[in-house]
């Protein structure tokens, strides 16, 4: 099996960011350009044991 944990970036050795690289300004700019409403949508979620993962009643 092979013992790389993840594939190697794109961006070298050292980066950081990952696809982070690809939110340039100008890729911002149009995505703020696209927006018709004021609606907000929170995607965020809770990290931990008891966090909601599905139906597993052995979670509780």
């Amino acid at each position: 099996m092979n013992e790389v944990l993840h594939d190697p970036s794109r961006w070298g050795r050292d980066d950081q960011l990952g696809a982070g690289n690809l939110l340039t300004p100008e890729r911002r700019l149009s995505a703020l350009r696209s927006i018709q409403t004021g609606a907000l949508y929170d995607l965020s979620h809770e990290i931990g044991p008891k966090a909601p993962l599905g139906n597993d009643p052995s979670r509780e």
